[in-house]
């Protein structure tokens, strides 16, 4: 569900019409519509920002300095390992969708203080994190801040994968690869659980076999860097979209599945996604010949929308937004879907929840109830009336 236009159109939730669980292509070439009315207005905004402000930030980023801290992480400022943990939390996540706050290119108003703050906080939700894309310094920054918190942690980096309109020399993808293969040489692969290519990239129009093609050059660039270990390759797509030719070019696939999108009252919701995973599209990944790890790369459910005709999806409006609900998929989901995973018969091999973080930014660009599903708001409180589960995760 996060899309990411040269990065920048953006890590999003969907706003609307997924045939189970899915984004319709029409709501996503609507989204690339409003993007070129606005492109230039954003682009100038943006030229505006990197010139005011983007040095500074990262300056004080680079030195130190406190720039993107929500002060809500009490610990010792000289080593990021030491820090108070919330009795609040507990590790039940089995992983969790994580972008970080202002990390939209080209603008890039993320810092690497903001970043080690956001680790302290989901290290003790969660041992894993799903990210989107490698601009703004996303992977290095993440990676320094598992190395420099010792939690223990590993991620996901992804490379974002443009459409060829978007993107007609590849530059923007090869930046994103650049910076993966960056933060890998300098940190390492110790905290890496794979990478991915491009999120939702044939949701939005793009060809199987490009896709499939760029996770092979992937896994040649990564080869090529002689690393300790072989590093898996795969990528995240709507749950609709897997198919056993893709998961055949996949070490691993992120399916997208939610229930929120399959019009499901949210009572139901746990299982429903437990039975499209097994029943639908995203099964044919276990068909495969190299038998790829599956996992559900994201479940989660809208605490609200911008407008109140956006707070209901589905036939009769069954599936509602809201902050309880938030709570009985929580509920619902996350203690039994641990369970689950250590049966023999698990027909995936984990979940992410989306997300950590809200993005308000969305709202501009997409509306609905794209900005509303983070569990912590964008000063990194938990939100008003939410308890997170108390198990722990496989």
């Amino acid at each position: 569900m996060n899309r990411q236009g040269d990065y920048g159109a953006g890590a999003g939730a969907g706003g609307g019409g997924y045939a189970y669980g899915e984004k319709s292509s029409a709501a996503a070439k609507s989204n690339r519509k409003w993007w070129w009315i606005g492109g230039g207005v954003i682009l100038l905004i943006a030229v505006i920002a990197v010139i005011a402000g983007v040095v500074v930030s990262r300056n004080n980023s680079k030195s130190g300095g406190n720039g993107g801290l929500a002060g809500v992480v009490n610990g010792d400022k000289n080593d990021p390992s030491k820090f108070t943990k919330d009795p609040r939390f507990h590790q039940s996540f089995w992983g969790m969708c994580y972008t970080p706050l202002d990390s939209q290119y080209p603008a890039c108003g993320d810092t690497l203080d903001s970043v080690i703050e956001d680790i302290q906080i989901f290290s003790q939700l969660t041992k894993r994190l799903r990210l989107y894309g490698s601009d703004c310094n996303i992977a290095e920054y993440v990676l320094h801040a598992i190395n420099v918190t010792k939690v223990d942690m590993t991620v996901w980096l992804t490379a974002w994968l443009p459409q060829p309109a978007d993107d007609p020399d590849g530059s923007t993808y090869q930046r994103q690869v650049k910076n993966v293969q960056d933060a890998i040489r300098k940190w390492g692969v110790d905290h890496i659980e794979g990478v991915a290519v491009g999120n939702e990239y044939l949701l939005n129009g793009g060809s199987e076999a490009s896709l499939i093609q760029h996770m092979a050059d992937m896994r040649t660039a990564l080869a090529g860097m002689n690393l300790s270990k072989t590093v898996p390759v795969g990528t995240g797509d709507a749950g609709s979209k897997i198919t056993e030719t893709l998961a055949a070019g996949s070490d691993f696939i992120q399916a997208n599945n939610h229930p929120w999108f399959g019009g499901v009252p949210v009572e139901q919701s746990g299982g429903w996604v437990w039975d499209y995973t097994a029943n639908n599209e995203p099964a044919t990944a276990k068909q495969a010949p190299n038998n790829p790890k599956l996992y559900v790369a994201e479940v989660g459910w809208p605490s609200g929308a911008n407008e109140t005709r956006f707070m209901t999806e589905g036939a009769g409006g069954v599936a509602v937004a809201g902050v309880p609900n938030v709570q009985i998929l929580l509920d619902t989901y996350v203690c039994q879907a641990n369970t689950n995973l250590t049966n023999s018969d698990a027909t995936f091999d984990g979940y992410m929840w989306f997300e950590g973080l809200a993005e308000p930014w969305k709202d501009a660009l997409y509306g609905g109830v794209e900005a509303y599903w983070g569990l912590f708001d964008k000063n990194k409180k938990l939100l008003d009336g939410l308890t997170i589960p108390d198990c722990t995760s496989p």
